[in-house]
């Protein structure tokens, strides 16, 4: 009886830590903001013109600032709009692609104007190994190709100008201190052979996992295209699928 009651207890503790052992090898839940809960008409955005001041997609919060005087907002949106061909401001909305990241519908974008405040993206908690997807959108992507009344074409006529846009991803923890910072090129003409420039025009994923713990992530912009008031191209970013855990 004995023998047998040993022989049992010792079953069940090599159950216990299989079952243990199992669940440590468990991996850890990721989490992805794909702005497909948010409710679009075809063909449309949203640019906070509402003055709700902010939208939350997934749990993650995206300020917006709104001025009425100008119909001009700063900080964050969303759109599906997908127009590749139409130059200028008034296409500010769509992204330069046929659709949002792995063939997705909605996407966001982020315009920086005069305060990177409103750009700065807060996850409901302190999150770890944040990834996103990143690319251009056309308004951006037409007026580096080509250059427009503000912005000067990259590489200039010979191909040969260093330029390039850079979005500058940097990572904030509990205590709005810096975690990190991540930059993410959005063109790039520095090569010295000129087949290798480019201004990215597709979704690519990008690891922000260096920039540790963070309980947002502040996004900044550069360019070589730039006088004393800042940016000279148009300084919008476009995303997708943010993923953490």
């Amino acid at each position: 009886m004995l023998r047998f009651t040993l022989r049992t207890l010792a079953l069940v503790a090599l159950v216990t830590i299989a079952v243990s052992c199992s669940d440590d090898d468990d991996p850890t839940p990721r989490f992805t903001v794909d702005f497909e809960d948010l409710e679009l008409d075809a063909n449309s955005y949203w640019d906070g013109a509402d003055k709700s001041g902010k939208f939350v997609a997934d749990d993650v919060t995206f300020p917006n600032d709104y001025n009425d005087q100008y119909k001009s907002w700063q900080g964050f949106a969303y759109s599906n709009m997908t127009d590749m061909e139409t130059p200028g401001r008034p296409n500010q909305y769509s992204v330069y692609g046929k659709s949002g990241a792995m063939g997705s519908k909605n996407f966001g974008l982020g315009y920086i104007a005069m305060d990177t405040k409103f750009n700065i993206m807060a996850f409901p908690r302190a999150v770890n190994n944040v990834r996103l997807y990143v690319t251009n959108g056309t308004y951006a992507y037409l007026a580096m190709k080509n250059g427009d009344n503000f912005t000067k074409k990259f590489g200039g006529e010979d191909g040969n100008d260093p330029d390039f846009c850079k979005l500058i991803c940097i990572g904030l923890d509990e205590d709005g201190e810096e975690t990190g910072k991540v930059e993410i090129f959005l063109a790039d003409y520095r090569f010295d052979n000129n087949a290798e420039d480019y201004i990215l025009t597709e979704w690519k994923e990008f690891d922000l996992t260096q920039l540790g713990k963070v309980k947002s992530v502040r996004f900044e912009m550069d360019s070589s295209d730039k006088n004393e008031w800042g940016m000279k191209n148009p300084a919008y970013y476009f995303v997708d699928n943010i993923s953490y855990e």
